[in-house]
This record gives C-alpha cells, sequence and structure tokens, in this order.
C-alpha cells in the first residue's frame, strides 16, 4: 500500500471522532497521519504530554520539544516549508479554524483543501486559507 492509499484509510479511519484535547486534536490527527504515511510521526515526542496543560504549561512544553514557543518557527526548524502548491499529504495550518494554544490549527493538504479537525468530525477548508505548509527535509 503506497503513501496516498496509507492516508486515506488513516482519514477514514478518523471519520465522526470527536475533538478531544490530548486524544483527538490537531496534533495527534496530523502526526497520526504523518505515522501512517511515513511510519513515524513528526511530533511523537510531544504528542499526548499537553492535555492537562494551561496555556503557559504548554508554552514550556513547547520550548522543551521545539526550542521554540512559535509553532510555526517549529515547524520551520524541524521540516521542510513548502514555497509552492503543497503536495498531498503535507502539514498545513491556518489561523481560519479551531487553534488552541498555538495560534493556528493544523491539517493535511488533500490537493485543492486540506483536511481539519472540527468539533465532531473532520472539516475541509480551501487551500488557500492556509499559512503554511511542510514536508519532510
Amino acid at each position: 500500500m503506497g503513501q496516498n492509499d496509507q492516508l486515506i484509510a488513516y482519514l477514514k479511519a478518523q471519520r465522526g471522532k470527536p475533538f478531544k484535547l490530548g486524544e483527538h486534536d490537531c496534533f495527534t490527527f496530523t502526526n497520526g497521519a504523518w505515522r501512517a504515511m511515513h511510519g513515524v510521526g513528526y511530533a511523537d515526542h510531544f504528542v499526548g504530554r499537553y492535555a492537562d496543560l494551561g496555556p503557559k504549561g504548554f508554552a514550556k512544553l513547547m520550548l522543551e520539544c521545539f526550542n521554540t514557543t512559535d509553532i510555526i518557527q517549529a515547524f520551520d526548524d524541524g521540516l521542510h516549508r513548502v514555497q509552492t502548491f503543497p503536495p498531498k499529504g503535507a502539514l498545513v495550518a491556518t489561523k481560519n479554524a479551531r487553534p488552541y494554544f498555538t495560534g493556528y490549527a493544523l491539517g493535511i493538504a488533500m490537493g485543492v483543501t486540506a483536511v481539519f479537525l472540527g468539533d465532531d468530525d473532520m472539516v475541509y477548508m480551501p487551500i488557500d486559507q492556509i499559512e503554511g505548509a511542510w514536508t519532510w527535509r
């Protein structure tokens, strides 16, 4: 099964799951998508450690795990920023969806749309609403 098939299978398995911080949120969702495609997530060292933290604790954990409290800077430092149209499976960020502590919602590029988590299920947004996209270095 290729990366595209693995991503589609992962997304199908996520349908209808409600948002729950620390269990099914934008980090766990996008990290799981990358794990399905690449065998490892981009934030395995971070996911699952923040469910009970407030904003200050979350920022402290971000600093510990990513050496910055700015999520865009963290991705720029650890991943490859896409300067053109993001390929399918790229990590994307937007301010136009549920942002929580980072100021951004994280999703996965799917072509002309990107998939994000809503309250009760996945939501698709036009790709022109993203503020950044990243792939593996």
